[in-house]
């Protein structure tokens, strides 16, 4: 019989298909952001577990109110008003972050950037600027800004807790397609963000640039069934009111089990 392909997490080409395999790939990409900004990340606490699913709960509506929380857009051109008037009554702050502002282009190429197994495209150009796109409000405690930036870099160093993860209309191709070639939903980038979800949080995507066999889990829930990876318990939920404003999004709930 001949012998399985020896997984390489600095191959791209390879998929893992395992938990271990998954947190090669996060070492490789740790290393790499190390020499390359001279900052990375610490080893997020973990609860190894098998992934597996549940069957369909009752359907469960997105949250009332994440309190307290921010609302973190990675990569997000100028997708900001309508995210701003449909979530400001959910949380207390929201982030934007994006290289390239509509307003405040930081390059105009991608001389110095840097492809990182598994985790995309990633630029020297950290945080430059935050714009403060809108003032404390009865609907917003907090304030509602924009980096200027890299947003991978952002993410690391600034959003340490997030009650929602969104992100949508991206492509995994900066070039042609004028999009971030970030992988926010590979196993590497998609595994950091599930860490820095808070209990209860919310994923609301459209499953841009999806790459592994979570993503691939995720979007094949119906609602109320549940998919069980590391130490949490992730739902998907009615989008509800939701799908009416910003339609073709899946709304996925974190629990800390």
């Amino acid at each position: 019989m001949e012998e399985s392909e020896e997984f390489d997490p600095t191959d791209p080409e390879q998929s893992p298909q395992s938990l271990l395999e998954v947190d090669q790939c996060i070492a490789v990409a740790r290393s790499q952001l190390e020499a390359y900004w001279g900052y990375s990340f610490s080893q997020e606490d973990r609860c190894a577990s098998n992934l597996h699913q549940t069957p369909a709960a009752n359907s469960l509506e997105v949250p009332n109110s994440l309190s307290g929380g921010a609302l973190f857009y990675p990569c997000a051109a100028s997708d900001t008003n309508l995210v701003i008037d449909v979530f400001s009554n959910l949380v207390s702050s929201i982030h934007f972050c994006d290289v390239r502002h509509p307003e405040k282009k930081v390059r105009e190429n991608f001389a110095d950037s840097k492809l990182v197994p598994f985790v995309g495209r990633v630029f020297m150009e950290t945080c430059t600027e935050i714009l403060t796109l809108r003032q404390s409000s009865a609907s917003s405690q907090g304030v509602i800004s924009y980096c200027v930036g890299d947003s991978v870099h952002f993410f690391l160093q600034s959003m340490k807790r997030i009650s929602i993860f969104f992100y949508r209309r991206d492509s995994p191709n900066p070039d042609g397609e004028g999009g971030s070639g970030v992988l926010w939903f590979g196993p590497v980038l998609l595994d950091l963000v599930l860490q820095r979800i808070v209990n209860g949080g919310i994923l609301c995507t459209d499953f841009s640039n999806s790459y592994g066999f979570l993503a691939e889990r995720l979007q094949k829930l119906v609602v109320g069934e549940r998919l069980h990876y590391r130490n949490l318990t992730l739902i998907r939920l009615e989008p509800s009111k939701l799908s009416a404003r910003i339609p073709q999004l899946t709304i996925v709930q974190v629990l800390r089990t």
